[in-house]
């Protein structure tokens, strides 16, 4: 086990800055297609970019000297940063005019039909594809349940739906986030370094303009930021320099663990990889089968039990069969066959294939086909390319996809703005490689309390390199990364 730490860190380590190498041609492939003259800017951003990583590394002498200047500094910096970060928050959600689009657009309006008519009425106004979408999608049936809550509130008050409410709790998300993410860098780091992974969270750009964007990617990170902070305190008493001896009480925490996550794979899927994540780290750092065993058992059980358990109300509450779940639900094979080719990402056209077979056992059996189908019609060579242009369509991206959802801002559509998130994003991919690169010359990383966040950066990759792929798959987990 001695030389996993080394391993990770060398091997994964040199893929990722393959990674990030894939983002820079593709992304300056992107700024040639848009204009032959505008590709040469590729090389300001990239200046710019390790400019601001090398000003953020020098941070911790800076920090180090405030605060022995001033006993309280650091206390003060935790307190102002994320009300700094809320006042911001605020006033991008204000300023920009959010409307949803594609399944989020769906999801609002099946949610206003619910609330003012009830389940007969949900479908309402949505496309013929798409008039049984939550039994199609039953990912979706949190963050709907979400929605209805929300407008509730606002119909019984005001008589009256609209996104206010849903707005300020996925600021709340965010914020909530982040101040987590502040209180694993306290437990992991001396102060002065964890201050700057908090200044590192703040570059990361989605923290303020998914503020206005309640959807999975943003409602989901708190759950995943919450367990890897009382994943984090586990840590600290089971494998800290008073180790404590395991008992009932002492799995609380593992549970807890286990019961957040099971929320936030109800919202998004991908939560499921801190829980796989969660589970190695223990296998790799706890002693004795027995040890292991009870903190991975625990966690499982209490991840199952929830999971179950809101699975069973929202079934119960949009009133969908067994029988029509068999019929007409999406199986996951859909996702990894839809993204088998091309850049990976939504295909309409297998959609509607998949869509065609009735029974859930055809809808498998005729994705698996047409799966093996894919791979095969490319090759070797073909597939490859596949993945690399699946890789980069993933990574590059540093607006995460905001100007796509709000086409109709200028803010957000202008070029001044995409230059400069691009130029956060890309100082954040190579301090979150630094992460790797600086600790390959050292022993036992694996035992490190931080270890179980590079498992994790690992599993996200692999997911998103077989499952459909967007930008914004990555928003959940991100904000987390800056503590590598």
């Amino acid at each position: 086990m001695k030389y996993i730490g080394k391993a990770v860190n060398t091997l994964f380590g040199s893929l990722f800055a393959a990674v990030i190498v894939f983002c820079i041609i593709e992304y300056s492939r992107y700024l040639f297609r848009r204009s032959p003259v505008m590709v040469v800017t590729i090389i300001p951003i990239l200046l710019l970019a390790l400019v601001l990583c090398s000003a953020v590394i020098r941070l911790e002498k800076v920090f180090r000297k405030k605060a022995a200047e001033d006993d309280s500094f650091y206390n003060k910096a935790f307190v102002i940063l994320p009300l700094a970060l809320l006042a911001v928050q605020l006033a991008f959600a204000a300023a920009v005019d959010f409307t949803p689009i594609n399944d989020l657009s769906h999801l609002t309006k099946a949610a206003e039909n619910f609330v003012r008519h009830g389940i007969d009425g949900m479908y309402e106004g949505l496309p013929e594809r798409h008039q049984n979408y939550l039994v199609v999608y039953p990912n979706n049936h949190l963050l709907f349940m979400i929605i209805v809550f929300c407008y509730r509130i606002t119909y019984a008050v005001t008589g009256e739906i609209f996104n206010l409410l849903p707005t300020v709790l996925n600021i709340a998300a965010l914020n909530i986030s982040y101040i987590l993410v502040c209180k694993c860098a306290k437990m992991l780091y001396k102060p002065e370094k964890a201050l700057v992974c908090a200044v590192r969270g703040l570059l990361f750009v989605p923290l303020i303009t998914y503020a206005p964007m309640f959807y999975t990617d943003s409602l989901c990170m708190p759950f995943i930021t919450a367990a890897a902070y009382l994943y984090i305190k586990f840590c600290r008493k089971a494998y800290g320099e008073r180790q404590k001896k395991l008992s009932v009480r002492g799995l609380l925490l593992p549970i807890c663990c286990g019961a957040l996550l099971a929320v936030g794979y109800g919202i998004k899927g991908s939560a499921v990889i801190m829980l796989i994540a969660i589970s190695l780290d223990v296998l790799i750092r706890k002693k004795g089968i027995a040890g292991k065993a009870a903190v991975i058992i625990s966690m499982g059980l209490s991840f199952a039990l929830v999971g179950t358990i809101l699975s069973s109300i929202s079934s119960s509450m949009l009133g969908i069969t067994d029988e029509q779940r068999y019929s007409k639900e999406f199986p996951k094979i859909h996702w990894i066959m839809m993204s088998a080719d091309g850049r990976g990402g939504y295909n309409e056209e297998d959609f509607y294939y998949t869509k065609s077979f009735d029974g859930y056992d055809n809808k498998v059996a005729a994705d698996k086909e047409r799966l093996v189908q894919k791979i095969k019609d490319q090759g070797v060579g073909g597939f490859a390319y596949h993945l690399y242009r699946k890789i980069s369509y993933t990574w590059k991206d540093g607006t995460y996809m905001t100007c796509y959802y709000n086409k109709d801002n200028k803010l957000l559509n202008n070029w001044f703005f995409r230059y400069f998130v691009q130029v956060l994003h890309f100082a954040l991919l190579f301090m979150l490689l630094r992460g790797y690169l600086s600790r390959i010359r050292v022993r036992g990383d694996e035992m490190t309390n931080a270890f179980f966040l590079k498992i994790c950066h690992m599993g996200l990759f692999a997911f998103l390199l077989i499952w459909e792929a967007r930008n914004r798959y990555l928003v959940s987990y991100f904000l987390l990364f800056a503590l590598i």
